[in-house]
């Protein structure tokens, strides 16, 4: 099976949380790492979805500090996104 790779970034304007940590996560842009593998035996390729990384600190922190990957299901971290969405408005 095939996996692929896929990094972004999502920018969160207010203090958020997610179940992986205990503490509060502090606005800022963070890195998420998402892992798909490929569906074997279609007649099309089409992918399945196997981890999401939430990627601590986030960039805008200094290096210094000790960096840590939370797994986190992808719709943890949409319900997060939208969250923070409309607390911005």
């Amino acid at each position: 099976m095939s996996i692929r790779t896929t990094e972004f970034t999502v920018t969160f304007h207010e203090a958020f949380r997610v179940a992986e940590s205990e503490e509060l996560l502090p606005p800022g842009t963070y890195r998420v790492i998402t892992d798909d593998e490929e569906l074997p035996g279609l007649s099309f390729i089409a992918y399945r979805r196997i981890a999401t990384l939430l990627m601590i600190p986030s960039i805008d922190t200094p290096q210094q500090h000790r960096r840590t990957a939370l797994s986190i299901s992808q719709t943890e971290l949409d319900a997060a996104i939208m969250k923070d969405r409309h607390q911005t408005v």
